[in-house]
């Protein structure tokens, strides 16, 4: 998707903000190294960097939230995606059922990234 100039200045003035909360998957997946996956609430910042990108308010209907699913694809590679599911949701999931969740909904686009980052992580080795 390609953005307008103003669309990525937004995005520029979000990054460390997003970079903050995704840190926080770096230090999930080091305190836990025999994880690949992760399933967390989404942050306002992650909706509001989703905003930007698509031009359109995001709201969930009642009973319902925004999550992100997180696959560790090397050491200091990482992709995720938000999806919406129930806000009662659990989070604290079995690597199991978080690698269900992963795969069944990850889109073509996602799997790319996750290709290319796995290309790049054996090409340059692990960050």
């Amino acid at each position: 998707m390609k953005l307008t100039r103003t669309q990525q200045r937004q995005i520029d003035k979000l990054a460390r903000h997003v970079e903050r909360v995704t840190d926080t998957d770096r230090v999930f997946f080091e305190q836990h190294p025999d994880r690949k996956h992760r399933v967390r609430h989404a942050s306002e910042v992650e909706i509001a960097e989703l905003e930007i990108t698509y031009g359109e308010v995001i709201t969930s209907p009642p009973g319902h939230r925004y999550f992100v699913i997180v696959r560790n694809v090397a050491p200091g590679h990482r992709v995720d995606f938000i999806v919406e599911n129930a806000e009662d949701a659990e989070t604290d999931v079995l690597e199991e059922v978080a690698r269900v969740i992963f795969d069944t909904f990850a889109t073509p686009e996602v799997r790319e990234i996750e290709a290319a980052l796995r290309a790049a992580s054996k090409v340059g080795g692990a960050a």
